[in-house]
């Protein structure tokens, strides 16, 4: 049986994650650690020292974000022949009749690529 190279890189991501996972239950089990040992309550910092609370001593705080939504009728939309200038770009856009645009990734795309086409489409956005 012939694996694709695609598929092999996955298969060997996969089989290096199951081995560390392995390596780090294992390295937790260990004998030598001490099952009481105290918690740090200082952190050195670059620039000072903190002193952190017992955990749990403190109250909890959440901070939730007001959401707001689009006015009805009304979605973003793409500026007009957005897509075409991101094509010019070697950008890929598929673009719908209301000016959305949809943009995907794959395997094959890198961080480089995916930096290039944000740069392409600030400067085709922006002045």
């Amino acid at each position: 049986m012939r694996i694709k190279n695609q598929n092999r890189s996955r298969l060997i991501c996969l089989f290096l994650a199951q081995m560390i996972m392995m390596l780090m239950s294992v390295s937790c089990d260990s004998p030598d650690k001490q099952p009481n040992e105290p918690k740090a309550t200082t952190v050195a910092t670059v620039a000072s020292e903190v002193n952190l609370p017992e955990p749990y001593a403190t109250k909890s705080v959440y901070n939730f974000s007001k959401v707001i939504g689009w006015p009805q009728g009304r979605t973003p939309s793409a500026p007009e022949g957005f897509a075409e200038r991101m094509a010019r770009r070697a950008v890929e856009l598929s673009g719908t009749p209301d000016g959305r645009v949809r943009a995907v990734t794959h395997l094959d795309v890198s961080r480089a690529d995916i930096d290039s086409a944000l740069q392409a489409a600030r400067d085709s956005l922006l002045p």
